[in-house]
């Protein structure tokens, strides 16, 4: 039987290839997307690469492309809108306890990971958001939930009514079900083909 780890490096090497490409993809879809935020004074809008930004007032509320805010938000023209993202401590200890609890994937944001990543990386050390100790904290929390969901996602590979987007998943948890859905097709194909001695 083909041992596919060892016989095919170079497909492996394409899949590894795929995926990241696929996360690109993802992390340009998060940091387009509409984000809530609140403008801490005046602003005379504009326009930035089509996207329009209407003209507006203090303490008013819009949507904008999570991008811009980050923009924004270095001028000090908007509240942090971190502060809207369940990413405390707190919070992702209890998403990794309600994981644990349901034998079903949990609902999180869709970029859920594509956040998590982005503020860790951007964020000072120092910051109001981040102390070391509380950042090393939320890291094993999020290694808890990847675990957790992870092993839900694989049992969830081999169903006959295989539909990741009906399920909670992010979007990144979305293309890891469907190559894994794939890889166990094809795992199962090689062993029938095996079994009937072809």
């Amino acid at each position: 039987m083909e041992n596919i780890i060892t016989d095919k490096p170079e497909k492996i090497q394409s899949e590894k290839m795929e995926l990241e490409l696929e996360l690109k993809r993802i992390l340009f879809e998060f940091t387009n997307s509409s984000i809530s935020v609140k403008f801490t004074s005046p602003f005379t809008g504009f326009e930035f690469g089509g996207i329009n930004i209407p003209s507006t007032t203090e303490n008013s509320r819009i949507d904008i492309p999570y991008f811009i805010a980050e923009i924004l938000l270095k001028e000090n023209l908007i509240e942090d809108f971190r502060n809207d993202f369940p990413l405390s401590l707190q919070e992702l200890t209890a998403a990794v306890r309600k994981e644990v609890r349901h034998g079903e994937v949990q609902q999180l944001h869709p970029y859920f990971y594509s956040l998590f990543s982005e503020q860790v990386i951007k964020s000072d050390i120092n910051d109001s958001h981040y102390d070391e100790i509380e950042l090393k904290r939320q890291k094993i929390r999020i290694k808890q939930l990847i675990t957790e969901r992870l092993s839900k996602i694989i049992k969830l590979t081999d169903s006959n009514d295989f539909n990741p987007r009906k399920l909670n998943l992010t979007a990144s948890e979305v293309i890891l079900m469907t190559k894994i859905h794939s890889w166990v097709v094809n795992w199962k194909s090689l062993i029938n083909q095996e079994e009937r001695g072809v």
